[in-house]
């Protein structure tokens, strides 16, 4: 009885594991046009997206005098998984991250033993 329950214990998280780990899911195209110009105070007062678009955009052509690109279109991808998939880029992040350039860790110790 006691092999049962790790097994329904084992065969849950395994299921739970596999549900968090999606395969990749197309992008969410959000098209922009024309939106108004919103100045948030602080990022409370930003509720949805639209709003966050609208007030990166007014940044981008009021203050920073950008030419207003119409029509605007943003793609939003679930995660870096999805990201990578659908554009090709980031296949390699992982490897040529800066944490793992560094020195092994055999030759780290050796050099604390100096």
């Amino acid at each position: 009885m006691p092999s049962q329950k790790r097994l329904c214990a084992f065969a849950l998280c395994l299921a739970l594991a596999a549900a968090g780990c999606g395969t990749a899911e197309a992008p969410r195209v959000v098209p922009i046009a024309n939106p108004p110009e919103f100045r948030p105070r602080g990022p409370l007062q930003v509720k949805t997206l639209p709003e966050a678009l609208a007030a990166i955009v007014t940044v981008c052509t009021i203050d920073l005098e950008l030419p207003p690109v119409e029509p605007f279109y943003v793609q939003l991808y679930k995660d870096t998984n999805s990201y990578a998939y659908y554009t090709g880029r980031l296949a390699g992040a992982r490897e040529n991250a800066p944490e793992h350039k560094g020195v092994s860790a055999t030759a780290w110790s050796r050099f604390l033993k100096r």
